[in-house]
């Protein structure tokens, strides 16, 4: 009885605890209510504000990258970059991607990608399952389009998370179709050494293009994007095959394997790894393009006018040139190749020894040696100063320099006389230059190099560069050089080029007129003209018109070549950029041959580009060299072809009556000149040579030499040895012809110091 009692009790109890739970839910059912309410609605604008917005196009999604790829004209890499946030150079369009490769990873990654809309619950639920089963995370379930949300918008991983994708996923398919979701996907799937895209993956562990892939490769391509890192090739190779076997049986048991390529792919030996390296190699272009281009480019990829076969095929002959000439001491070189007719850069070669191989010699100032006398001569011509017959003096000459004297010479040493323009540029003569210099004015021809050709650095006045801007005494980079002998092709117009293919030249300057610029490539390409200096068959002889003209620097520091015809225009330096000297390199004996051999290439490639432009404006007459003047051909005179611009055709006695009219010119010394008596020596032992220079006039005349007012010699030739003696000086000379005087010189102060 007291057990029965004790059991209503408890009944009793429950029952009253039963009627107090339902009275408290029922007074409070209302509050629990609204608890629920503003519970889910929170969630509600949680998942509101975390779900991100999703491209309506993936295909105008990328946007600006942050590191460019650079291609030559034909598509060959240049450069390599993985430092953008999203593979912006190696896309592939989805029809250029094997359909095995996308079929394997469709089953690899989402079995169900074209009949679910976002979000494959069935994989979702299986994969829980499995991570409960395993009590540790194996598979994330997650579909193409979520893994494509997960690079849109990355996040930590949550369950949470996992919500807010699925929702996101379904929106981007939404806006945009299966197959260009999977085409981005493939692009853009991550892999090891920060490589995105199955393109970048296959080139990074076999160096190969998708449709080169065995069936093997392309497996593993898909097995790989599981786990980037802890399956990447080159670290765990041994932890892939099992994988491959697996994802093979999955495959076969769905139809897209039968069991011959099954069997193979189970029997085929371990994957062979290449690293991806450049074909083809411009480092040095590359740079300066880059430094060119603007931040925040829209595309990934540049497509440069490089000509990478002619880049490589240049660069082994500046190569094999440079390690012939290694008694010359010479450790660098570059070469430039324009096309004239587009204006393009088609080659930047260069080489250097290991401490100098990363300066870029191409666009490192150079002092320009002999190569700045054609625009010297065009501006003369395009003046009318000159023509190409004028006969100019090629005779010892020295000039006041300071307080000093500087003789001017010839490289060979020679003198000829008068001589014709077109061979005195033909030969390169420095004389001459410097005569047609003092014709056209220093301070002129310094405000055309600055103005018209745009020479930078030229920052002095005229009188401190003087007679040097003959002789090219400034320092000019390779490429702007190349670009200035480019115009010679172009009918006198000076157009920037240009790395970037299908893009116009920005800058067009109008230098020289047609006439003046052809006529001066006729001269350069005339084996007749440099015959004297050079040889009539000399290496500066190409197999077809090319207008050629070296240049050797102040000793010997710079050797150069430029050449060109009407399609291409090659530009070439040797030297040390160490500043040293290298064992007397010129421009002959060094980069002509090598220039040579480029231009034999490109006429090769294009045969129908050969030859120089000339202007049909030009006047041809017949001139007799000897006497300067028009004459018919005689026993005496043989006459030869000569060309001029409009209005400086030679009439008859012209240049014959400025040869006879003359001049005396007192070379040395020069006034104010400053003599020093070496102490090392004793006094009588030194002497100082009066010279005289003689043109144009008869001979048998006779010098009187009258030093402080006393005559202290009388000679026949224009020259006198005179013994120093320290002090203050003044000379004068009279010039007689048969005791009567002819002219006497003004009086020329000069100083003796100890």
């Amino acid at each position: 009885m007291i057990l029965i009692s004790m059991v209503k009790v408890k009944q009793i109890r429950l029952q009253l605890k039963k009627s107090k739970m339902l009275t408290i839910l029922k007074r409070n059912k209302t509050g629990i209510a609204r608890l629920a309410f503003f519970v889910v609605l929170f969630l509600i604008f949680k998942m509101v504000a975390d779900i991100q917005s999703v491209p309506q196009n993936l295909n105008t999604f990328l946007g600006p990258v942050q590191k460019v790829q650079l291609l030559d004209r034909y598509g060959t890499p240049l450069t390599m970059t993985h430092e953008n946030k999203w593979n912006t150079s190696d896309s592939v369009v989805l029809n250029e991607i094997p359909s095995f490769l996308q079929n394997a990873f469709i089953m690899s990654e989402d079995k169900r990608f074209f009949d679910h809309s976002g979000v494959d619950y069935q994989a979702r639920f299986h994969a829980l399952w499995q991570n409960l089963f395993e009590r540790r995370f194996v598979r994330g379930g997650s579909t193409i389009s979520e893994q494509v949300v997960k690079m849109i918008h990355p996040r930590s991983r949550s369950l949470w998370t996992k919500v807010i994708e699925g929702f996101e996923a379904q929106n981007l398919e939404w806006y945009n179709n299966k197959l260009l979701i999977l085409e981005f996907y493939l692009n853009q799937v991550p892999y090891a050494g920060n490589r995105r895209g199955v393109k970048q993956a296959a080139l990074y562990y076999f160096n190969r293009d998708l449709e080169t892939l065995s069936p093997k490769e392309m497996l593993a391509l898909a097995v790989l994007v599981r786990a980037p890192s802890s399956y990447d090739l080159y670290r765990f190779p041994e932890k892939i095959d099992p994988l491959i076997l697996n994802l093979a049986k999955k495959m076969k048991s769905n139809g897209f394997l039968d069991s011959r390529m099954f069997e193979k792919i189970k029997s085929d030996a371990p994957l062979a790894l290449m690293p991806t390296t450049l074909t083809l190699k411009a480092p040095h272009f590359a740079r300066m393009v880059l430094d060119q281009i603007e931040e925040q480019q829209k595309s990934g990829k540049i497509y440069t006018t490089l000509d990478g076969p002619l880049q490589t095929f240049v660069q082994k002959a500046l190569e094999n040139r440079l390690e012939d000439l290694t008694d010359f001491k010479v450790k660098n070189g570059a070469v430039v190749v324009l096309d004239n007719i587009t204006h393009e850069i088609l080659t930047w070669n260069v080489k250097g020894d290991e401490a100098t191989k990363d300066f870029n010699a191409v666009l490192i100032p150079r002092q320009t040696g002999s190569t700045l006398k054609p625009f010297l001569y065009s501006l003369a011509l395009d003046k009318k100063i000159i023509t190409a017959a004028t006969l100019i003096e090629d005779r010892p000459f020295i000039k006041k320099v300071g307080s000093g004297l500087h003789q001017y010479k010839n490289y060979s040493e020679k003198f000829y006389g008068a001589i014709p323009m077109r061979e005195a540029l033909g030969n390169s003569l420095n004389i001459p230059a410097v005569r047609t210099l003092e014709k056209v004015g220093v301070s002129d021809y310094l405000h055309f190099l600055k103005e018209k050709l745009s020479v930078e650095n030229l920052t002095e006045n005229a009188e401190f560069y003087g007679e040097g801007l003959a002789l090219g005494s400034i320092e000019i980079p390779l490429l702007k050089m190349t670009e200035l002998y480019s115009l010679f092709a172009s009918e006198g117009n000076l157009i920037s080029v240009t790395p970037f293919l299908q893009t116009h030249p920005e800058k067009s300057q109008h230098v020289f007129s047609e006439e003046a610029s052809t006529l001066l490539a006729h001269i350069l390409s005339d084996p007749f003209a440099r015959a004297k200096e050079f040889g009539m068959y000399s290496v500066l002889n190409f197999n077809s018109p090319v207008a050629v003209k070296t240049g050797t620097s102040n000793d010997y520091h710079d050797a150069w070549v430029f050449a060109f015809d009407r399609g291409y225009t090659v530009g070439i330096w040797m030297g040390n950029l160490s500043r040293e000297s290298t064992n007397g390199l010129t421009g002959g004996k060094g980069p002509a041959l090598l220039a040579r051999t480029i231009f034999n290439e490109l006429h090769k490639r294009t045969p129908d580009v050969r030859g120089l432009p000339f202007s049909p404006r030009l006047q041809k007459v017949n001139i007799c060299w000897e006497a300067g003047q028009v004459v018919q051909a005689t026993k005496k005179c043989v006459s030869k072809e000569e060309y001029f611009l409009a209005g400086t055709t030679p009439t008859k006695d012209l240049e014959k009556k400025e040869s006879r009219s003359g001049y005396w010119r007192l070379m040395k010394p020069t006034s104010d000149l400053k003599i020093a008596i070496d102490k090392r020596v004793p006094l009588e032992h030194q002497a100082f040579k009066f010279e005289f220079q003689k043109e144009g006039h008869p001979k048998g005349n006779a010098f009187q030499w009258i030093l402080d007012g006393k005559i202290i010699a009388q000679t026949e030739k224009p020259s006198y040895t005179w013994s120093l003696k320290s002090g203050k000086h003044v000379l004068l000379v009279k010039i007689l012809n048969n005791s009567v005087i002819l002219e006497i010189t003004q009086p020329i102060p000069f100083f003796v110091q100890e």
